[in-house]
């Protein structure tokens, strides 16, 4: 009981000993207060946070080449997680001018057309792009997919020719 009277007998004092400390302390100490105020940073604006339905973080990219009419190679590829049929937008000052959608898709990079037709000539390099969605199921084969298929087209027609030129060579000339 008598520590309890000692403890609140010193808090009670606490604010007697430093109102007679404070006055000789704020005055040298107020310029220092002042000129930090004053030199404060700032205040720092966050983007916005996404919707809530929005699963993913938008991936972001660039256009790194213009390889046909009304189409864009994207620095975005498989490994990012694209599927042929993804859509995406194309972007100047973080605003949407175009949309486009995933039509040949490689590991690191892939091909999107560029809808409406007027926006083509918006396009160069280094356009800004998100991408707006990723289907669940790919509408389309991959640009691996499609090598495969050229490749082994090109098997069949060299085996055919092959066998064309070899079954003449057999019957005419000898």
């Amino acid at each position: 009981m008598i520590r309890k009277h000692k403890t609140f007998a010193a808090l009670a004092a606490l604010p007697l000993a430093l109102a007679l400390g404070l006055p000789s302390q704020a005055q040298n100490a107020a310029p220092a207060t002042t000129a930090s105020v004053a030199a404060a940073p700032p205040l720092v604006i966050a983007e916005p946070s996404p919707p809530a339905n929005m699963a993913f973080a938008a991936p972001r990219g660039i256009v790194i080449s213009r390889p046909d009419c009304n189409a864009a190679r994207i620095s975005l590829g498989s490994r990012n997680c694209l599927k042929v049929g993804s859509r995406i937008e194309y972007l100047r000052n973080g605003l949407q001018f175009a949309t486009g959608t995933v039509t040949a898709l490689d590991y690191t990079d892939a091909v999107v057309s560029i809808a409406p037709m007027t926006a083509d000539h918006y396009v160069g390099i280094n356009t800004d792009i998100r991408v707006l969605e990723i289907p669940a199921i790919a509408t389309g084969p991959s640009q691996e997919d499609l090598d495969n298929r050229e490749w082994k087209r090109f098997e069949r027609d060299f085996t055919i020719s092959a066998l064309i030129a070899t079954g003449v060579y057999y019957a005419w000339i000898k």
